[in-house]
């Protein structure tokens, strides 16, 4: 364990989950936090997923590391596929880069000195097959960070209340939290870092 990270194990952490269906905005609302987060001087990293949209009809998702804005495609829609394509990390309707896939586990592991860190998504692949973003699991089974947001499919929200102690869920489908309202919050539990 690194330095920084011990000293984050040391203090009091919060983990909240963003949940809801397919659509409702989950990785919309994470963008929009993770800017407002920025904006009050707090340090945001991880990874998001945002969906990738071509004629209304979404075919792919990209993989977008907070830190440094780098932006690459994670999954294809499975009817998208070109022969010779892989098949190594796929669900029903996605097939993902497994590249990418490295490359977001790299991003998670070295995030341990963050105020706010995202995670977007743990599904499917991470909880019942042991593949995707596993170093997110390793960061939340170690406690190695201040505040994480982790974006989890309603389906599959029981699997992570069994693992960790979660702060809040909030399900995006039930209530619509104010962004401004929910920032205060957490400003407020990094007044020690925040200016």
């Amino acid at each position: 364990m690194k330095k920084d990270e011990k000293a984050i194990t040391d203090n009091r952490h919060l983990f909240w989950v963003v949940t809801g269906p397919i659509g409702i905005g989950k990785t919309t609302w994470c963008m929009q936090l993770a800017e407002l987060a920025r904006e009050k001087g707090l340090i945001v990293g991880g990874i998001l997923s945002p969906p990738v949209f071509k004629d209304g009809r979404k075919i792919g998702i990209d993989l977008i590391n907070l830190d440094e804005g780098n932006r690459r495609r994670l999954a294809t829609e499975r009817d998208l596929l070109l022969d010779g394509d892989t098949l190594e990390l796929a669900t029903q309707r996605w097939v993902f880069d497994p590249a990418v896939v490295a490359w977001g586990n790299e991003v998670l592991s070295t995030s341990g000195s963050y105020d706010l860190i995202f995670i977007d998504e743990l599904g499917l692949l991470e909880f019942q097959r042991g593949q995707g973003f596993i170093a997110g699991f390793k960061l939340l089974d170690e406690n190695c960070f201040r505040q994480a947001i982790v974006v989890i499919r309603p389906g599959l929200v029981h699997f992570a209340r069994n693992r960790w102690k979660i702060d809040r869920i909030i399900d995006l489908s039930k209530t619509r939290i104010e962004l401004e309202d929910f920032i205060a919050e957490i400003v407020a539990s990094n007044k020690d870092r925040v200016k």
